[in-house]
């Protein structure tokens, strides 16, 4: 009788549920339609009170790949670092309860990091479907992906990702920004040079578009978490803005209508400011700001000017 340990999967992928039911059959049906077989899908059923844990009970009779745990609600942030733990694979990948993998996700994703250095994270483009339709274009090359961070949002759809589990264990998410989670882990990661960086310029994953989602529910706290991150982040950098500054540039960033063109001159003001202090760390971040004002402000002519 052979005393070797069972080998773990190519790729876990991580799965918290909570009031999941009208969505959660559908879900699960995509990780069973994956091209890539060789994977394992590991639940933590966050203390659901509809049927979603019987939802998850019938899948893990059909198909043995799929493992659960369920307790007493805790929360997303407790859910993820549980899930993280509870994963011995290289790679783990990530879903949403309410979100679908394309068939070719796994397959496609694992053959990109394959050509990348360790660790590495990698997405894909997402289409948004449901309450808003239309797809995200997430960024390819590193260097493109960190310096979108200096817009103040995850640079990647957390949902869609796989990448080295060492990442997720040295950056566990932080229950202080719960709700904003996501931003969080982002920014952090982008300041890591030994991380690389990539996304699947393809829609492998569909992103659920709701009003009881988290995003829609808590639409003023998330906006209050993700201002408030984003400004340590600057000061991180050693960005110190002051009151007129952060106003304009978080309206852009944030609440893109309440802008006026008479706040213009500020917000290119900023946008300089920023770029001197980290063109080094984050190339190509004026030539990106040049491209968002021009669209938001309808400018034909150069934006930015020489000092």
């Amino acid at each position: 009788m052979s005393n070797q340990m069972p080998q773990s999967p190519k790729v876990q992928v991580l799965l918290p549920v909570f009031n999941a039911e009208p969505y959660l059959a559908e879900t699960l049906e995509s990780m069973l339609s994956q091209t890539f077989t060789d994977w394992e899908l590991l639940i933590i059923d966050d203390g659901s009170v509809d049927a979603s844990l019987d939802i998850i009970e019938k899948f893990c009779q059909r198909d043995s790949r799929i493992q659960y745990r369920t307790r007493l609600n805790q929360g997303l942030v407790k859910t993820l670092q549980e899930l993280v733990q509870w994963s011995s694979s290289e790679l783990v990948a990530r879903l949403d309860a309410d979100d679908l993998c394309h068939p070719e996700r796994l397959k496609l994703q694992l053959d990109l990091i394959s050509g990348l250095p360790k660790p590495s994270l990698v997405g894909s483009w997402v289409q948004l479907f449901g309450a808003k339709n239309e797809v995200w274009h997430y960024r390819q090359i590193d260097n493109d992906i960190r310096m979108l961070a200096l817009f103040g949002r995850a640079t990647m759809c957390h949902g869609a990702l796989l990448g080295h589990r060492d990442i997720f264990l040295k950056y566990p998410f932080d229950r202080q920004f719960e709700r904003a989670e996501e931003l969080d882990f982002f920014l952090r990661l982008m300041r890591d040079p030994s991380i690389r960086f990539s996304n699947v310029t393809k829609v492998l994953y569909s992103y659920r578009q709701h009003h009881e989602s988290v995003v829609h529910r808590f639409v003023d706290e998330r906006l209050n978490l993700y201002k408030a991150r984003f400004n340590s982040f600057l000061e991180d950098l050693e960005i110190y803005l002051t009151s007129d500054q952060q106003k304009v540039y978080f309206e852009f960033l944030y609440e893109p209508n309440r802008l006026t063109a008479s706040e213009l001159p500020s917000l290119i003001a900023v946008f300089k400011l920023i770029n001197k202090l980290v063109d080094d760390e984050f190339p190509g971040f004026l030539n990106e700001a040049e491209r968002r004002i021009k669209n938001h402000f309808g400018i034909n002519s150069p934006v930015f000017t020489e000092n």
